[in-house]
């Protein structure tokens, strides 16, 4: 169970959160602020192996932010830097 950085990181636009399932199961990644309030959320069942999920930050506000991988019982966390 492996977690990357998002890329780019500062984000503006769009940043890519690649990370690798050892086997299949249902994932929930959460974006929360640093005041632990959700701003988006993906959840879906996917396949072992290495995998991506695009996120859209054009919306939120100038931050820090965490991202939250949940899967099979583990949760890995990330920082997300947002920045216009």
């Amino acid at each position: 169970f492996l977690l990357d950085a998002p890329v780019p990181n500062p984000a503006r636009g769009t940043t890519r959160i690649n990370f690798e399932l050892p086997r299949a199961a249902r994932v929930s990644l959460t974006v929360i602020d640093m005041l632990g309030r959700p701003c988006g959320r993906f959840t879906r069942d996917i396949g072992a192996g290495a995998q991506f999920q695009d996120v859209n930050v054009a919306d939120l506000p100038n931050g820090t932010y965490l991202l939250l991988l949940d899967a099979a019982g583990s949760r890995l966390t990330q920082k997300l830097v947002v920045r216009r």
